[in-house]
């Protein structure tokens, strides 16, 4: 039976078959963005110190250290999370903008 696809459609199809509709993208080894939610008191105190992970809570789901996620609002739901435990604290978020080979050595 003689197909009713063009030839563009049936390469599209076979390029499908073997996992890529199209092929990926190039990596161009941009930073990565990660968010930290927290309180505004330690945003502030991030800014003007850098992270000192020492300062982290020791029971937490990985232990003592300075968690970071790539999703925003992920962030934000946390620092919304934690404002709301202690009354008076506001909810803040700080993003870093990292070079993935020095990441990588960490």
């Amino acid at each position: 039976m003689k197909s009713l696809l063009n030839p563009s459609v049936r390469a599209a199809q076979k390029q499908m078959v073997s996992g890529f509709l199209f092929p990926p993208a190039k990596w161009t080894n941009q930073p990565v963005r990660l968010y930290h939610g927290t309180l505004l008191v330690h945003a502030e105190n991030i800014l003007a110190g850098g992270v000192q992970v020492r300062l982290g809570r020791q029971n937490t789901d990985f232990g003592r250290g300075f968690y970071t996620t790539t999703v925003e609002r992920q962030a934000q739901s946390w620092a919304h999370h934690a404002a709301t435990r202690v009354p008076g604290r506001v909810a803040a978020v700080v993003s870093f903008d990292v070079d993935r080979d020095a990441f990588a050595t960490l």
